[in-house]
């Protein structure tokens, strides 16, 4: 092969791996009917004056197939937690008892599956890998 070709097809596939990674970290945060703690990777709470992840300040598990449970590392942060899970695009109203903070998923049907659909599809619009042609 040419030096040329060689050279092109090798950033080709570092784009394309790059690419196939980060839309694979886009696809988690889809909701798809099944509770999965890394749909709020994105969201941040206003801690004591600054922008904190989720994910520092709580234990996230999955007690049930449709359920998260947070457990705060800090109880006084609940209100501010419940408020940005509210505000997120994750489309989940959070229920806080006093002790844990809970999301519970809907069962995918109808309405719901067809709202998620665009979510995923326009995800992987911006993920392109193409070879340039001089002509």
């Amino acid at each position: 092969m040419l030096p040329e070709l060689e050279e092109e097809l090798l950033t080709l596939e570092e784009k394309l791996e790059k690419a196939v990674n980060h839309l694979s970290g886009e696809y988690v945060t889809v909701r798809a009917g099944r509770a999965n703690p890394r749909i709020l990777d994105n969201i941040t709470v206003d801690y004591y004056g600054s922008l904190t992840p989720l994910r520092q300040m709580a234990n996230i598990t999955v007690p049930e197939p449709r359920m998260l449970v947070i457990n705060l590392f800090d109880r006084s942060a609940a209100k501010e937690t419940v408020k940005a899970i509210a505000a997120s695009d994750i489309g989940i109203n959070p229920t806080d008892d006093g002790k844990v903070i809970r999301l519970v998923f809907p069962h995918p049907l109808g309405p719901v599956k067809t709202t998620n659909s665009p979510s995923a599809i326009s995800r992987s619009m911006p993920f392109s890998v193409g070879a340039g042609c001089d002509g």
